[in-house]
């Protein structure tokens, strides 16, 4: 994870002072080698580039709200299927973790819900976020991983806070 916001850090340096780029590549060699001293930037490409629009932005904040909903709802129903597992007794410690994950579950829920209607609710909305899509490569101790980053930067090429 350390190393995704070295790049990403990487990516929005770049897109802010273009002459410097080897410089920042090297910034960037730097930072890896702190996570990992033995590791070594092999290449890093621009792949894709295009504006979008807060529906794009939206649009990603219901996909999360909607995997982090289902992830509940399947944690309660698991709570509930333990609870009432056992044939003598019903174990009310795992009814109120039950419980928990189904609020849990609801609110997530209700912010997909308030999300989609932000989405369906917008007139001709503007493009003021650019959706920046790179791979990169890097060989750390015997293997050569490779990776490919999808990021959103606002109008000041800073990364977008999807839950602010």
């Amino acid at each position: 994870m350390k190393l995704h916001l070295y790049i990403i850090s990487f990516v929005i340096f770049v897109y802010n002072c273009q002459s410097k780029e080897e410089s920042v590549k090297e910034d960037l060699v730097n930072a890896i080698r702190q996570y990992d001293p033995d590791a070594e930037l092999l290449g890093i490409h621009l792949i894709e580039y295009a504006m979008v629009d807060s529906n794009y932005i939206d649009s990603t904040k219901s996909v999360y709200y909607l995997a982090h909903y289902n992830s509940y709802k399947t944690l309660q129903e698991s709570s509930y299927r333990v609870a009432i597992d056992n044939q003598y007794y019903v174990d009310s410690l795992n009814i109120k973790k039950g419980n928990r994950y189904s609020d849990t579950a609801r609110y997530y829920l209700a912010k997909d819900s308030l999300t989609k209607a932000a989405i369906r609710n917008r007139v001709n909305p503007t493009k003021d976020a650019y959706k920046v899509k790179f791979f990169y490569k890097y060989r750390a101790d015997v293997k050569i991983p490779t990776d490919t980053i999808s990021i959103v930067l606002n109008k000041d090429l800073q990364p977008v806070d999807y839950f602010e």
